[in-house]
């Protein structure tokens, strides 16, 4: 039952449908056009810091997800008895995975541009980037959630 729940979490996703939507589109994308003007990593040292964008923002998801997974003590014995709990859990699970990739996604241009089309790199980082920033979001209303169930089970 967890796993069939975590595997349906993990592809009805908008983290996936951005990762589908963007090896979908690559090839015959008009983004491609925009993007060949952009030239965002043009080996200047403003794209080695550029990355760290979407790198810090998948530090702070991360340690949002540790904030709301870990919770003081008389927090912790009020949110157990929530019977939804465990699909808060794996809802939080499938974005630490997500975070951490598009983090790797975003990092991966920095590593391999020199051998490699500028246009293809900055298309990964901005979709890693774009990725970070529905995760941002995501999270953010999953504490609201949280927040909500804390307060009705405080009453």
């Amino acid at each position: 039952m967890k796993t069939l729940y975590f595997t349906r979490v993990f592809l009805i996703s908008p983290e996936f449908l951005l990762i589908i939507s963007a090896y979908y589109f690559f090839p015959e994308s008009k983004l491609t056009e925009l993007i060949k003007e952009i030239e965002i990593f043009s080996g200047n040292e403003f794209s080695k810091w550029l990355v760290l964008a979407p790198v810090s923002l998948g530090l702070f998801n991360i340690k949002s997800i540790k904030a709301s997974n870990f919770l003081k003590e008389d927090k912790r014995n009020i949110i157990l008895e929530w019977p939804d709990y465990w699909k808060f859990k794996i809802h939080l699970l499938v974005s630490f995975i997500y975070s951490i990739f598009f983090v790797f996604i975003s990092i991966y241009p920095l590593i391999l541009f020199k051998n490699t089309d500028s246009i293809y790199y900055t298309y990964i980082f901005l979709v890693g980037f774009v990725g970070e920033c529905i995760l941002f979001c995501t999270i953010h209303f999953a504490e609201d959630k949280l927040l909500e169930v804390l307060i009705q089970f405080k009453k």
